[in-house]
């Protein structure tokens, strides 16, 4: 038998991209399919998730990403891409607005990417 390793054997921990993907997933999707489930008072819902909590959300997840930059300039591809799932999977929005959103909660993100960076390189350093 040929019982050498191939290489060290590393366990998964879950890191900033994997934490971000679930969290994605369950804001992003499950909120509009939360807000469809809710009929008429779900719009409330939608408001508030258009207003507050995609935005932060989306730059949280940037900010998240900002630390190691070279590894992680994909993480806020997530909000957005699971926004635009969300939209048009629970709620058949397909109109210009929502790719616009999309892109604006992909620029909040890339902004808390640099944010992060310009911290952790400036900032940090001089405390």
């Amino acid at each position: 038998m040929n019982n050498h390793k191939l290489g060290p054997q590393k366990s998964h921990k879950l890191g900033y991209a994997d934490i971000s993907l679930l969290l994605s997933l369950v804001v992003m999707l499950g909120l509009p399919g939360i807000a469809r489930l809710m009929g008429d008072g779900g719009f409330s819902l939608l408001t508030i998730c258009w207003t507050v909590i995609f935005p932060a959300f989306s730059f949280i997840v940037g900010w998240m990403g900002g630390k190691n930059l070279r590894d992680n300039l994909y993480m806020p591809m997530f909000p957005a891409g699971f926004y635009l799932a969300g939209m048009w999977l629970f709620h058949s929005i397909k109109d210009m607005d929502v790719l616009l959103n999309a892109g604006f909660y992909m620029l909040l993100g890339l902004g808390g990417l640099v944010l992060r960076m310009l911290f952790e390189k400036y900032i940090r350093k001089s405390i």
